[in-house]
Order: structure tokens, then C-alpha cells, then sequence
């Protein structure tokens, strides 16, 4: 991955943190973003699938990646999977998100190294709350 891969530490001043949203489907693509920019997260990018998160990536390392379960191609887990198995991308904070919540599915995200298993529809607040808990941010709001 890109350059700045080796840094070590999650990029963020504040809600300045770069975030990597990856969704195949649109609509959770830009309802992630609006909740994350009202909530004073700015540096929102977003890809559709796992292979263009990691292109993403290419071009600038993310502090935080919240990516859906179900993806074609390489689904979350896979890419969760891959990011852990690397030095330069095993630190960024992963939060995994699905409308099947069911135990296994939830299980296998904890295993695979993920911070947080969030099911949809999830609440704006346990959004923003979890991805500040992610990236060490003060949860006061």
C-alpha cells in the first residue's frame, strides 16, 4: 500500500480524521457520509468495493475504515482479513456493518480483528460514538 502506510498511527486532529467508508450500495454510502459530516468528520472518502478501498488507500491511508459485511467481489471480512495480515495496515481502526446481524456474523467480525460489529439500521449516535471510541476521540458530543 501507499507511502504513508508505515506511519503507525491513525490520522486525525480532532474530527480531521481521514475515514474510509466502503459500501457496494449507494444509499449507505452517502448516509454513512452525511452522519460522519454532521457530526464534524470532514475528511470523508468512500468506496464501493473492497478493491477500489484499497486503491483508495493507495492515495491516502485512512484512520478509520467502516465497510459492509456484504460486498461482491471481496466481502468485509476478506478485506478486514488482508488489512490485519499487513504490518502497514494491521493498526487502522476496522468497524464492519451489516443488516444480517446474526451471532456468527458478529463472531466472525471479532475474530477477524474488527472493533466494532454495527447492524443496520444502526442509530446516529451509536455511529458517532463508536467511531469515536475507535479512533480514541473524546466521546462527549
Amino acid at each position: 500500500m501507499g507511502s504513508e502506510a508505515g506511519a503507525g498511527m491513525n490520522r486525525h486532529r480532532g474530527n480531521s480524521i481521514d475515514i474510509l467508508v466502503v459500501d457496494d450500495m449507494t444509499v449507505s454510502r452517502q448516509i454513512l457520509t452525511m452522519l460522519l459530516e454532521q457530526a464534524g468528520f470532514a475528511n470523508v472518502q468512500t468506496a464501493r468495493a473492497s478493491l477500489d478501498a484499497v486503491d483508495a488507500m493507495d492515495r491516502k491511508m485512512p484512520g478509520l475504515i467502516i465497510a459492509d459485511f456484504h460486498m461482491p467481489g471481496m466481502d468485509g471480512i476478506e478485506f478486514l482479513r488482508c488489512l490485519r495480515a499487513s504490518p502497514a495496515t494491521r493498526h487502522i481502526p476496522f468497524i464492519l456493518t451489516s443488516a444480517d446481524d446474526g451471532n456468527a456474523k458478529i463472531l466472525q467480525s471479532w475474530k477477524s480483528g474488527s472493533f466494532q460489529f454495527l447492524a443496520k439500521p444502526f442509530k446516529a449516535g451509536d455511529l458517532i460514538t463508536t467511531v469515536r471510541a475507535a479512533t480514541g476521540l473524546a466521546i462527549a458530543s
